[in-house]
């Protein structure tokens, strides 16, 4: 599997759909109560994988099974389970009540950010920390085909999984954003508030884009001996190109919930710096994947 190829091309279709969005009008078109239920729609999808795995019992649609001390982590309480499926309800619960319910939804929008605060922390201190390093250290020694790797090659193999690893920055700027623009007198505007919670919602669920991705890869090489839950080598470079595609997914959508402002909103300081952040973090992670 020529996984810088993948890659280039996730990068290629992300940016001529992000360069269609730019040359289109949808800003006259798509109101944020239609990106609200596009949203809900999504997160309805996206649960599939993590129901499969913690209600019905399947194992993680990523393919790579995890060690009893990452299981503990992820799974026990009060662990990263319990606090992404939180978070989740809250969304598509603000997302459903946006406009139909807003006195509502003004209540637990509180709630949700506080929420999501708290999970950001959980990621950045936990749960990465079960991905670090050994996921890296298995995908170097699955692409140089040795038991036997340096620290320095294990870090190599670190950066390939920048757009991963960078996903707490980019929902905690937004996050952070987002709740400026509502509580803050001197930023109030409610349709950017809308925008950067859209985001949220969209990177949040960027682990779920990889599953779907996983799924697809392992059922097309089931032909040639790679399959789910085997060889862990395998499992870890299906898992690295499932980063590359759900980029683009990751992209696309961030792209529309840009392209629904108005010029005006475009402008503004906090959507520019977070588009920037879009741009940086993708092509650092392209570099990075083919060094």
């Amino acid at each position: 599997m020529d996984f810088n190829c993948s890659f280039a091309w996730s990068i290629i279709l992300a940016y001529c759909v992000g360069w269609f969005l730019i040359s289109s009008k949808i800003h006259t078109n798509v109101a944020p109560m239609k990106l609200a239920n596009l949203m809900i729609g999504v997160s309805i999808i996206c649960s599939v994988p993590f129901l499969a795995h913690t209600l019905f019992g399947q194992k993680s649609w990523t393919g790579l099974d995890l060690t009893p001390q990452e299981a503990e982590r992820i799974e026990g309480s009060p662990g990263h389970v319990h606090l992404v499926y939180c978070w989740l309800l809250l969304s598509v619960f603000q997302a459903v009540t946006f406009k139909r319910l807003q006195s509502v939804h003004n209540v637990v929008g509180k709630v949700t950010m506080g929420v999501c605060a708290f999970a950001l922390c959980e990621i950045s201190l936990n749960a990465i920390f079960v991905f670090l390093p050994d996921k890296p250290k298995l995908l170097a020694q699955a692409v140089l085909g040795k038991d036997d790797v340096t620290v320095k090659e294990i870090l190599e193999f670190t950066n390939v999984f920048f757009i991963g690893l960078t996903l707490p920055v980019g929902v905690g700027a937004h996050l952070f954003f987002g709740a400026s623009h509502v509580l803050s007198a001197a930023h109030k505007n409610m349709r950017l508030h809308v925008h950067h919670m859209l985001c949220v919602m969209t990177m949040m669920l960027g682990p779920a884009y990889t599953r779907f991705v996983c799924k697809a890869l392992f059922h097309e090489l089931s032909g040639t001996g790679c399959k789910e839950h085997g060889d862990p080598k395998d499992a870890i470079r299906v898992q690295n190109s499932s980063f590359f595609f759900a980029y683009f997914f990751n992209s696309a959508l961030l792209h529309t919930h840009y392209m629904a402002l108005s010029a005006t909103l475009k402008k503004d300081k906090s959507v520019e710096i977070m588009r920037r952040f879009w741009f940086l973090y993708g092509a650092y992670g392209a570099v990075a994947a083919c060094w």
